[in-house]
């Protein structure tokens, strides 16, 4: 690099500065005052590059893609006879543009810093040092080229209708070479405080000039200390004591601050890119789920051969339940993904693959006790399957909720071809805000406990209901019997949905008396009121298509099963006709 870029850089800045503050010996307003110099010191941060497509009124640039987030204009006073200019400017040090010339023409692009005006009107140097110039991945050039507005640097190259160009840039501002100048005149609150801070100012200028060629490596320490001893107000301290040693000592760990300050100034750089990186990729994301939400909110869509294979399974299999449910005045109701598809789709949720239901701690516990007979007398017991939701506690498998499915033996590791989860819910006979500490505990016993069982084929392991349940009920003040309150059973909250990880507590209104709604071509029980329970499972946007999708991978396994379509057709069959023969 140039000996002298850095020192002229660093007087134009000090120059400005000194301009601002003189401008406070007069009756101005602190305020005034603080935003010229914040001003002043932004436009330091910030490169400017102008393009215009030379040729006639019509030529001009369309932007294609911008990685940086840039501010972009195309401002009336750069439009001419000659075509419609481009003025780009950005902080990030390293900046890429790709655009599309419009026309046949010559391309001028300047390189440049942008419009800074003095106090009097006058345009002031804002120096950027430009050290990478590459167009279309070629090597414009690889040194420092140091400019301002008045003085930047020009390249021209002819381009043809539709060119496409690719435009990188990498620049350096004075705070990559003097970071600590971002820092100057934050902290201050009155005239007393601005003044004492400028003194700080001029002191630190004049280090600053004298330990540039030090960082460039010019001189010798020796060299700095005898300057220093020459002029012993440099440091504002008496330095006639001063010993070589120790001022040694001093540049040394000078050094390696300011190795730290240009580490700490490139992560922010970095920082910063990625930050305006994350930006475009959630504008994108928006406008993404926008489409989204047009096209599963408005639009009738059919499901693939194999989709929809799984989810006419899972249809008949919750028409089997619900025939049982009502066989034995059971209450149960559609719930979790099963509930806010029928609510938003009044079908499923486009993309899942299974179904979840609820009921209350009696119901789940006679609908256990009779299902299996149920089964037996369907003649289903070949193809559908009782089991629970396995889970991991302190490093040990444990049984969770009910889970209904129909399996096949010959896919495979993954016999699983559609299910229905049965999820337990609680009355509660009262509850106030210390309780959610309370269910934490309470819930972490619960599977300590059943943790003991080792009956995987039976509910709580295998465990008497007294062991688990009676304990469960006790600590959370929880009845078998219809009350004002009721909770998730603390089998579904554990590691189902992250909303759900803590205590939530319904009114007994947000169930009961049960409604009904329509899901696919049928009518099923849905909470009284389950717009309140979908809020607070999934928050208030639950009627929108969500920005991330969650799905259980099940399509991804059978779809690689042979003669899968056979399988669901049979099975399907299957649960029609036991559908179709069912005896209350």
């Amino acid at each position: 690099m140039k000996e002298d870029i850095r020192s002229v850089m660093l007087n134009e800045f000090e120059k400005q500065v000194d301009e601002i503050i003189s401008f406070s010996s007069n009756e101005s307003n602190f305020n005034q005052i603080i935003n010229l110099i914040n001003h002043q010191k932004n436009c330091w941060r910030v490169c400017r590059f102008d393009i215009q497509n030379l040729g006639n009124e019509f030529n001009r640039i369309n932007i294609l893609e911008n990685f940086n987030n840039l501010y972009i204009d195309f401002p009336s006073w750069f439009r001419n006879h000659q075509g419609q200019g481009c003025q780009i400017q950005g902080s990030v040090t390293a900046l890429n543009l790709k655009f599309q010339c419009v026309n046949d023409g010559t391309l001028r692009i300047m390189l440049r810093g942008v419009d800074y005006r003095n106090l009097e009107q006058l345009r002031s140097p804002v120096y950027v040092n430009y050290t990478t110039f590459k167009v279309n991945n070629e090597l414009i050039f690889d040194e420092n080229i140091l400019t301002w507005h008045d003085q930047p640097y020009e390249f021209e190259i002819s381009t043809n209708d539709k060119d496409i160009l690719d435009i990188y840039l990498e620049f350096k501002s004075i705070y990559e070479y003097y970071p600590s100048l971002l820092n100057i005149f934050n902290d201050v609150s009155n005239f007393e405080e601005l003044n004492e801070e400028y003194s700080k100012f001029k002191k630190q200028i004049k280090i600053m000039h004298i330990l540039d060629p030090f960082n460039e490596g010019t001189d010798s320490p020796l060299d700095l200390y005898q300057i220093i001893n020459e002029d012993t107000s440099v440091l504002g301290r008496d330095v006639e004591n001063l010993s070589y040693n120790s001022f040694l000592s001093f540049y040394n760990n000078y050094l390696n601050v300011l190795e730290m300050k240009k580490y700490i100034a490139q992560l922010n750089s970095k920082i910063e890119s990625l930050e305006n990186k994350l930006r475009d990729y959630e504008n994108v994301i928006e406008s993404d789920n926008e489409y989204f939400n047009t096209i599963f909110l408005n639009h009738t869509l059919k499901p693939n051969r194999l989709l929809f294979n799984v989810q006419t399974l899972c249809l008949e299999l919750l028409s089997l339940i619900g025939k049982i449910c009502k066989k034995y005045d059971i209450k149960w109701w559609l719930d979790y993904g099963t509930l806010l598809g029928s609510i938003r789709h009044e079908n499923f949720i486009p993309w899942d693959d299974d179904i979840d239901i609820g009921m209350m701690r009696k119901d789940y516990h006679r609908f256990i006790d009779i299902i299996y007979d149920e089964i037996e007398k369907n003649n289903l017991a070949d193809y559908i399957d009782i089991g629970y939701r396995w889970r991991k506690f302190k490093g040990k498998g444990i049984n969770s909720f009910l889970q209904f499915y129909m399996r096949d033996e010959k896919i495979g590791d993954h016999p699983l071809l559609a299910g229905v989860d049965v999820f337990p819910y609680d009355f509660m006979k009262d509850y106030d805000d210390t309780l959610g500490d309370s269910y934490n505990v309470s819930m972490n016993n619960f599977y300590q406990t059943i943790w003991n069982g080792s009956d995987f084929s039976k509910l709580y392991m295998g465990l008497d209901y007294s062991e688990v349940i009676d304990k469960y009920y006790a600590e959370l003040n929880l009845t078998y019997d219809e009350n004002k309150f009721i909770i998730p059973g603390v089998e579904g909250s554990f590691g189902h949905n992250a909303n759900l990880y803590e205590l939530c507590v319904l009114q007994y209104s947000d169930i009961f008396p049960l409604s009904e709604n329509k899901f696919n071509e049928y009518i099923f029980p849905v909470p009284h009121n389950s717009h309140s329970w979908l809020n607070k499972i999934y928050g208030n946007n639950y009627m929108r298509v969500p920005k991330t999708m969650r799905t259980h991978d099940r399509l991804k396994l059978l779809r690689n099963v042979p003669d899968i379509y056979n399988i669901f057709e049979n099975r399907i069959e299957i649960l029609k006709e036991a559908n179709k023969n069912f005896k209350y």
